[in-house]
């Protein structure tokens, strides 16, 4: 069992003089590729891919081909998922969180906010807030987006 790429054809073939049209795949394919399980994760299929030193990855099942995963799948999917991690942050950027009742104001950020300190920058709070704040926008933000 092997795989034929685009790279054992210009590595194997076309840089060695050889006839693409003469020459058997079973001469200059890759013998025994790397292979994954298709239950594997994309951040161990990069992995692999990286310590084999490929691009594709063949995925059995049950000892079965049943797919094959390249480097452009992978990356692909790692770009959308970077993509939805900026929505969420623009979205938490320019959240406006409901009015609070008075002497709740989260970091003084609201109408009575504490004056710049001597340097021009904002004061620092005598204690942030505990994650609880934070949760719960991030909630808050997760349902308006979906």
């Amino acid at each position: 069992m092997g795989i034929f790429s685009e790279r054992d054809l210009m590595t194997r073939v076309v840089s060695k003089g050889l006839s693409p049209a003469d020459t058997p795949v079973e001469q200059v394919m890759t013998p025994n590729p790397v292979v994954v399980d298709a239950q594997t994760s994309v951040e161990d299929c990069m992995r692999v891919m990286n310590q084999a030193n490929c691009r594709h990855l063949p995925t059995v099942s049950g000892g079965k081909l049943v797919g094959m995963v390249s480097l452009r799948d992978l990356l692909l999917h790692n770009i959308s998922q970077k993509d939805d991690e900026i929505q969420l942050m623009r979205a938490f950027i320019h959240y406006v969180p409901p009015s609070m009742p008075t002497g709740q104001e989260s970091l003084g950020c609201s109408q009575g906010a504490e004056p710049l300190s001597e340097n021009g920058a904002p004061p620092v709070p005598a204690a942030v807030p505990a994650e609880g704040v934070f949760a719960r926008r991030r909630e808050a933000l997760r349902q308006r987006l979906d």
